[in-house]
């Protein structure tokens, strides 16, 4: 059975906010960061659990994979991913 991945309204705003800001710096780098955050999660659809846990929050079903200098951060329960928030990895996470 596939994976199903759900976008959380924040992690869209993130990715959005994220692509606009490095198209700002450069259209391929930022073409490229999409297509390695796509790329990831079509990867995650099979290997759901190949991010690691969240250091920080030590809680099993919360992951995370590393694109570039970014994390993005999903669940994994009931065969779904869902997608939290994609946050540059020097920044503390705070609440999510």
């Amino acid at each position: 059975m596939a994976t199903k991945i759900i976008w959380s309204d924040h992690a869209r705003h993130d990715l959005d906010t994220i692509f606009l800001s490095l198209l700002d710096f450069s259209e391929s780098y930022a073409q490229e960061w999409i297509k390695k955050v796509f790329s990831n999660l079509e990867l995650l659809e099979t290997f759901p659990e190949m991010g690691r846990m969240v250091p920080e929050k030590e809680v099993r079903f919360l992951r995370e994979v590393i694109v570039w200098k970014y994390r993005v951060l999903y669940t994994y329960l009931n065969q779904e991913i869902t997608v939290i928030r994609i946050v540059h990895s020097s920044r503390p996470l705070g609440k999510i």
